[in-house]
């Protein structure tokens, strides 16, 4: 996390590190009393603003927040560490289920946003959608509507304008410019060849985290528009590649297929983001295997992007003492009931294989879960 923020909590750190062992939780200026977590290094004062004793208790519970699988999760073990504390992200969200049942004209969405003045709102072409003020959005856990928040007795605000670009790259974002179908002609496709004889790609093992391997390897079903509904349903696919700290305590390099759900709801201005329920059952195998291996239903309900991160492993080679790992050529099958729309999709796709050549052996993942 080189960014601004990393840099400006790790200078609130090195103050408090120079002050003192601890820096006792401040009161608030009308002289009310903090309320005390579970966590002796974390309290709130009377006006919902998180005080950390140190960057390293911050950053414990982001990781414990990071390792949950739902925002439920997040939310409620935040409530429980500190009684009465609402995040501006818990907020983001109720926001976002709002959107569905009280957002339908242009005079509903200038209401809504005289509701929710604290959001950023795009207004960038046909995307109204809303988006949290923050470039680096984790920290909506910590932060009240405000966006203060206090470590090692250093005061920050966390509220920036985000860069469209930065939500467009993360992709949080709507485009007009991505190809839209009518739902009533769409039918099951794929956008690779059913043979696929270019060579492979390569990559590497750089950092932590590898979003797409190789980068530009993507299969998108492009927009699927329900006219009657006035809503667009979107299906994007990429190999992501993470290194998790497996039993035991080791860390290895772990394949992931990485499935992103996107839907958007129309409005007379424009086309917004709000929470909605998908249903998917997954299927994959590596090319020349004989049988898919199958996904449990990937259940999923919150904001207009979700995310499903399924295993798949990787070959090891050695070859006149080098070692080469190998994604091959992934194929997938995917069934998808979205609440948008009344019938259940059916999806086939395939991602071009990658390789990564090493001198010395690498601690990755070789079998498919359960094997």
């Amino acid at each position: 996390m080189k960014t601004k923020l990393f840099i400006l909590l790790c200078s609130a750190f090195l103050f408090g590190a120079c002050t003192g062992d601890y820096i006792q939780p401040t009161s608030t200026e009308d002289g009310g009393r903090s309320t005390r977590s579970s966590n002796p290094g974390i309290c709130m004062t009377q006006d919902s603003v998180l005080q950390f004793s140190d960057v390293k208790t911050l950053y414990a519970v982001l990781f414990k927040l990071m390792d949950m699988e739902t925002e439920e999760e997040r939310f409620e073990y935040m409530r429980r560490l500190v009684p009465g504390f609402v995040s501006l992200k818990e907020k983001y969200i109720r926001a976002l289920e709002d959107v569905d049942s009280l957002v339908n004209t242009e005079e509903d969405l200038e209401l809504f946003k005289q509701r929710h003045p604290e959001f950023y709102y795009a207004n960038e072409g046909e995307d109204i959608g809303f988006y949290l003020p923050m470039e680096e959005q984790e920290y909506a856990y910590f932060t009240s509507s405000s966006g203060n928040i206090e470590i090692a007795g250093q005061k920050l605000n966390m509220i920036t304008t985000p860069s469209y670009e930065r939500l467009k790259e993360e992709g949080l974002t709507y485009s007009k410019y991505d190809k839209t179908i009518k739902y009533r002609d769409f039918n099951t496709r794929s956008d690779f060849p059913s043979v696929i004889d270019e060579p492979y790609e390569t990559f590497n093992f750089p950092n932590s985290r590898i979003k797409e391997v190789p980068k530009g390897t993507m299969f998108t079903s492009n927009w699927i528009l329900n006219e009657a509904e006035n809503r667009k349903f979107k299906v994007e696919a990429r190999r992501d590649i993470q290194k998790v700290r497996w039993p035991g305590g080791a860390f290895l390099w772990e394949g992931r297929l990485h499935v992103e759900l996107s839907f958007r709801k129309k409005v007379k201005v424009g086309w917004i983001n709000y929470s909605s329920r998908t249903e998917s059952t997954i299927m994959m195998k590596n090319i020349g295997e004989s049988n898919f291996h199958v996904s449990t239903q990937q259940n999923r309900n919150g904001r207009s992007d979700h995310d499903i991160f399924l295993p798949i492993p990787c070959s090891e080679t050695i070859n006149s003492g080098t070692y080469w790992y190998t994604y091959p050529t992934l194929v997938c099958q995917a069934s998808i009931k979205y609440q948008g729309f009344s019938d259940k999709m059916d999806f086939n796709w395939r991602l071009k294989g990658a390789y990564c050549t090493s001198p010395g052996k690498l601690s990755v993942v070789t079998r498919w879960p359960g094997e």
